[in-house]
Order: C-alpha cells, then structure tokens, then sequence
C-alpha cells in the first residue's frame, strides 16, 4: 500500500514542492519534483528573519545534569526574588562570584560562590546557577 501526499516548503525566495511516498513498511521516500520562483514585492522584514528562540538550546548545556528551581523567598544581595525560576547545571564546576545551589545543614540554599569561605563554612556545592528567569507579570508564571 503506498501513501501520496503533497507538502510545499518554503525556501528564501524560491517554493520547493516536494511530493513525498510513504511505504508499507514505515520508510519514507522524499524526491525533488520541480522548483518555482515565488513573484511579486518581497517583504522587507525578510532581511530580519530568525529562528525561534529556544531557551533549552541557549541556556541548557547539560540536559541530563539541569535542574530548575523556583525561588521561595527573596534575596535581594543575590539579585534574587519570590517566584523566579533558577537553570541549574550540576556538571559545572563553580568558580569564584557563581550563584550556587548548595547544602547547608542538609537543606538546599544558595549561595555566592567563594572557594575559600565554601570551605571554611562547610558548605557542599549541589550545583552551579547558569541562569535566572524572572517573571515580570505578578507573582506567578
């Protein structure tokens, strides 16, 4: 049995049409049927065109050692409040001035890293804050 379907992709300036075969067996066939120049004014916002933007790829370099927490109170000497939603990458090794996760007296706090005062105040580092995300339209997201 095989399956015809029809699908146009646009490609810059010019519209590709594809025509694609689906087999019986779940393969699939993909052949350039012809290609067409699209006519008329271009758009001036074309020259502005992006991809979409994707905050798992700019801020997760880790996807299997990202956590993400939300922040239960405010810390204004960390430029942290209620609600905001902390990117955490346990892979990252901190350095000096990182926000960290970290457990004090068994409980998760964060924490302005410093090697020095970490070691002397005991303090095992969960994990490292790569970003913060914060909410501007009330207190929740």
């Amino acid at each position: 049995m095989i399956d015809l379907c029809q699908k146009t992709e646009n490609l810059g300036k010019k519209r590709l049409f594809i025509e694609q075969v689906e087999m019986a067996d779940n393969r699939e066939i993909t052949k350039n049927i012809r290609h067409s120049r699209v006519t008329g004014f271009p758009s001036p916002a074309d020259d502005f065109l992006e991809g979409r933007l994707d905050l798992n790829e700019l801020l997760v370099e880790h996807p299997a050692a990202t956590f993400y927490m939300r922040v239960e109170e405010s810390n204004v000497d960390l430029a942290v409040v209620r609600e905001d939603i902390l990117i955490i990458d346990r892979s990252l090794e901190p350095v000096g001035g990182n926000l960290v996760v970290a457990i004090s007296d068994g409980e998760l706090c964060l924490h302005r890293f410093s090697s020095s005062e970490s070691v002397s105040e005991g303090l095992e580092v969960w994990g490292v804050v790569r970003a913060v995300i914060h909410p501007t339209l009330g207190t929740g997201v």
